[in-house]
């Protein structure tokens, strides 16, 4: 799930169960064995929640404390999104306020650091697209991209070389990238083919600048 390429079905936040008396957790075994989970977690920003149960299988407060531990170090999770949760059983089947008070609480850390790891992996998506673009007027490749300074190049990647050729602000990059998209000028082929009416959108400093780098091509007198 976290490879996967539609954000909305990747994996955001987990919670992992384990029983407080699995011979494993003491034996360090568990921790080996989610190694690669702890790995795929970490790399993608998501904080496990551990739930651990089967806590009336511990005889002391001592055992309890290891067990949350050991539990802890296995899964990844920090000290205060590991929690214990005394289980339902044949004899203990009366609906326990505790118990669902504890569940819901879980639900609801589960659910922040889900959001938090929603924001983290969309800001690093979105740095990703903000360095990829500073890099194409380098004359770096990328995704398939064309070079900034061909005529097929986008309107996403032009306003972005101009922006380090002049200087500008990023807001104005983008602000110019925007209105050339919504007049459907998807490369600086078209921008040039349009230039007379598509020159109107700016302000007179940028118009200036776009106008040079365009003569300077060949793509306008």
């Amino acid at each position: 799930m976290y490879q996967c390429a539609e954000f909305g079905e990747r994996l955001h936040g987990i919670i992992i169960v384990v029983k407080a008396n699995d011979p494993r957790l003491s034996e360090g075994a568990l921790k080996d064995y989610l190694k690669p989970v702890r790995d795929i977690l970490r790399k993608n920003g998501i904080a496990p929640i551990t739930v651990v149960t089967y806590r009336n299988k511990l005889d002391t407060e001592e055992e309890c404390k290891e067990v949350l531990y050991e539990a802890s170090a296995a899964t990844g999770s920090s000290p205060g999104l590991t929690f214990f949760v005394s289980p339902y059983s044949k004899h203990k089947q009366q609906r326990d306020p505790d118990i669902e008070r504890m569940v819901i609480d879980i639900m609801h850390y589960a659910l922040m650091t889900a959001e938090r790891a929603v924001k983290t992996m969309k800001q690093k998506e979105k740095n990703r697209q903000e360095v990829e673009m500073m890099r194409a007027p380098e004359g770096v490749s990328i995704s398939g991209q064309v070079a900034p300074d061909s005529a097929d190049v986008s309107v996403e990647i032009f306003p972005r070389f101009l922006q380090k050729e002049y200087q500008w602000s990023t807001i104005n990059a983008k602000t110019a990238s925007s209105q050339l998209a919504n007049d459907d000028i998807t490369s600086v082929k078209l921008l040039a083919m349009c230039w007379k009416t598509a020159q109107e959108r700016f302000p007179i400093g940028m118009k200036k600048m776009i106008e040079k780098e365009l003569r300077k091509r060949g793509m306008i007198p």
